[in-house]
């Protein structure tokens, strides 16, 4: 007879868990990857994210809901910018959170520090908790109350100004 073990404790167990596995281009860099998977897990707050870099794939891990947003992430990442056009910005509300409201800003301009910068004064000024700065995707994104956003929009806007 072998010893009977219990079944492993899962994070989020009882809730509606999904994995599922994004296939990103080919052409992705492992820093943007990496940053995709750190972005993910600051911003929609889903910890069970696993590289793989051969096939440039993410394997997620979570609550149905989390792993919508983290799917909504990729999709918008993965999209062609105009560098020409305004600064676009895409939105995501987690339903059920008061700090659900998601949004990813594609600046024109901005080396690893700017970007930095410019995360870190919005922090402080909005009181948004959870932002990540994307070099490789010349992207801010955010996370926060709808009227921390607009704070946050106006920032971005006064940034892409000082570009022009």
């Amino acid at each position: 007879d072998s010893p009977a073990y219990p079944a492993p404790a899962f994070p989020h167990e009882g809730e509606n868990v999904v994995v599922k596995v994004f296939r990103l281009d080919p052409a992705t860099t492992n820093a943007a990857l990496t940053a995709t998977i750190t972005a993910i897990r600051t911003i929609v707050d889903v910890q069970r994210l696993f590289p793989y870099e051969a096939s440039k794939a993410i394997v997620m891990r979570g609550p149905a809901d989390r792993v919508a947003v983290g799917e909504w992430l990729i999709h918008e990442l993965a999209k062609s910018h105009d560098a020409s056009q305004p600064a676009a910005t895409y939105d995501y509300q987690l339903p059920g959170l008061a700090d659900g409201f998601v949004r990813l800003f594609y600046l024109h301009r901005g080396s690893a520090a700017d970007l930095a910068a410019l995360s870190a004064d919005i922090r402080a000024a909005s009181g948004i908790n959870r932002s990540f700065p994307m070099v490789d995707y010349q992207a801010l994104t955010l996370r926060g109350r709808a009227d921390q956003m607009v704070t946050a929009a106006a920032m971005v806007a006064q940034f892409e100004a000082g570009a022009r």
